[in-house]
């Protein structure tokens, strides 16, 4: 009896350790604190700015490392893991040294609770000496091509940024809440500030960026970064050269940029997130970049014979960048040609207020929610895609495409209230291979134009499917040396004054049937000298009505009423599905809707 007593008593002693077992793994599932790797072996190493000692082995959490400049001194392996405490911030940027593998990536990550770990890029500063009136000043060192000067913060806010222009107080002039920095030398420098109260610098917390980049890394492989918050940088948040299989996940990068790229010709810059050269298979996904100074996402090359493929951004957010959201470019520089950007796609991304943060709109005329161009004679662009997205409230044109840029296929976006114009499409001498192809998306509210054209060379444009309401000018035809097609597009304004399509000259080949031109007075229509006040008085829109398509809500809700006209009345013409990702019927309607 005893024997079988002990017997049932071990039973319930392993029955209760596996159910313990279990519930400590299903709490932490639920209370997703336990790092979860995404790699199927490898070591993972700790790293705790608070409790941490660099003299530890980093192996566990209670022997983790200390600092960023522990990680650069390690060595990794495949499959290894290198994660940071949440609620700590770490000075400095890692210099990627390593690769992974694509079934074992070295991966950077997030470990414990709170919120993301902070790589933080930027130095606090005090001692601040005056440099006459209410202009103060800081000398700096640095160590070029690691740390530099850049972006500057008065109680955790950026001040307004000003090139440097001769001396202090002409570069500032007399704005408060701005700062500016010698840049004569990229070894020594003069920081320049005017507080937004005119008070002395030291009676704020002020803050200015220090190390060039969070995450550098040159011809490395799989690696995953994941859960990081950057910030505060001189130059780049992460910037990729010749990567291949790098993920970027549920990352941040916010106030970065304005450090010197160049002294001659005196050139700033600064991206939240990069992929360069001879990149390839790479993305980000789930990430936001915010008060970025040039761009918040961007493919792009710059050097002869270099290509960056296969990049992704999804459900991404960029916000107040000074040059685009999203940068997709070959860049002329210095006389660099035979570059490339192949197969690039941006799905579920938000970009907003390009232009309108604190490097203002970067050259005068950019700006731009998401800026698609090839320089002239650099190279070309081809495989751009932009599906299910949404560009708002820019300074610039909410799209920008310009130079050998291929084919551009625009889908279920929604692009609205742009400062200028919604989409502009701008000719480059020489240029013959742009094309704009846009579907059920919804161009809304432009003061200027909903779409501008002016190419002379290119291959034209395709519009199908689309909603066109209260643009100043729906689209504008500068020149256009190739076919246009306008199919099942609906035209609304509320203002009499409003133009839906204007062209000053002859279109090659134009086809426009079966499009929405509501006749809400005045002329709709001018076409290479002629106007027309009605949908059927213009012969080149065939099968074309000018009665109100009744949305369900104008100016807000662009869905259709059961009895409208444009409900079911268009014609097949390739596109399956409505911005809402809804099946069109057999004979679709008009606009964006089905």
């Amino acid at each position: 009896m005893a024997r079988r007593r002990f017997v049932i008593i071990e039973r319930i002693r392993f029955t209760a350790v596996v159910l313990l077992v279990a519930l400590a793994a299903l709490m932490s599932l639920q209370c997703g604190d336990g790092y979860q790797s995404d790699t199927t072996g490898g070591a993972s190493y700790y790293v705790d700015s608070v409790d941490g000692d660099d003299a530890h082995d980093g192996k566990s959490e209670l022997q983790a490392w200390k600092s960023i400049d522990k990680v650069n001194l390690s060595e990794f392996s495949p499959g290894d893991s290198i994660l940071f405490r949440r609620g700590c911030s770490f000075a400095g940027g890692i210099e990627l040294d390593w690769s992974g593998t694509v079934a074992n990536p070295i991966i950077i990550d997030a470990y414990g609770s709170g919120s993301l770990p902070v790589f933080l890029g930027s130095r606090s500063e005090t001692g601040w000496a005056s440099a006459g009136g209410t202009i103060y000043s800081k000398s700096k060192s640095y160590v070029p091509g690691t740390t530099g000067a850049g972006i500057i913060l008065q109680d955790g806010v950026p001040l307004k940024f000003k090139p440097w222009n001769t001396n202090a107080s002409t570069s500032l002039g007399a704005d408060t809440g701005v700062f500016t920095y010698d840049p004569s030398s990229l070894a020594n420098s003069v920081l320049y500030v005017r507080c937004t109260d005119s008070a002395g610098p030291d009676t704020h917390q002020m803050d200015a960026g220090y190390d060039l980049i969070g995450v550098h890394g040159d011809t490395k492989s799989n690696i995953h970064i994941n859960n990081i918050r950057f910030r505060n940088y001189s130059c780049h948040g992460v910037s990729v050269r010749n990567g291949a299989n790098i993920r970027i996940n549920n990352c941040h990068a916010e106030n970065i940029g304005g450090a010197i790229l160049s002294l001659s010709p005196l050139l700033y810059g600064g991206n939240g997130f990069e992929f360069t050269l001879n990149s390839t298979n790479c993305s980000i996904k789930d990430s936001t970049a915010a008060q970025i100074f040039d761009s918040g996402f961007s493919p792009q090359v710059f050097e002869t014979g270099a290509t960056t493929s296969d990049i992704q951004f999804e459900n991404c957010t960029a916000d107040t960048c000074g040059f685009a959201g999203i940068e997709i470019s070959v860049l002329n520089f210095g006389g660099s040609n035979n570059e490339g950007l192949e197969n690039i796609h941006v799905s579920d991304c938000t970009v907003t207020d390009s232009g309108k943060g604190w490097s203002g709109v970067r050259y005068g005329n950019e700006g731009h929610g998401i800026r698609i161009k090839a320089d002239t004679g650099s190279g070309e662009i081809s495989g751009v895609t932009v599906t299910r997205s949404s560009v708002s409230g820019c300074a610039g044109a909410g799209i920008y495409i310009g130079g050998e840029t291929g084919t551009v296929d625009i889908s279920r976006t929604r692009i609205t209230g742009n400062t200028s114009n919604g989409i502009v499409c701008a000719g480059i001498a020489g240029v013959t291979s742009m094309k704009l192809r846009l579907t059920s998306s919804l161009v809304l509210n432009h003061t200027g134009q909903g779409i501008g054209y002016n190419v002379v060379n290119g291959n034209g444009f395709e519009l199908i499917n689309n909603t066109f309401y209260n643009n100043n000018l729906g689209i504008y035809i500068g020149a256009c040396g190739g076919a246009v097609v306008m199919k099942n597009n609906v035209f609304y304004s509320s203002n009499s004054a409003h133009t839906y399509l204007y062209s000053g000259s002859a279109v090659a080949s134009f086809s426009a049937d079966y499009n929405s031109l509501y006749e809400s007075g005045g002329n709709i229509v001018g076409w290479n000298g002629s106007v027309y006040t009605t949908a059927a008085g213009f012969t080149n829109a065939t099968h074309s009505i000018g009665s109100n398509p009744l949305f369900v809500n104008a100016g807000t809700d662009f869905r259709l009423q059961s009895g409208s006209p444009c409900k079911n009345s268009g014609s097949a013409a390739g596109v399956t599905v409505d911005y809402e990702g809804s099946a069109f019927a057999a004979t679709p309607s008009r606009g964006a809707y089905r």
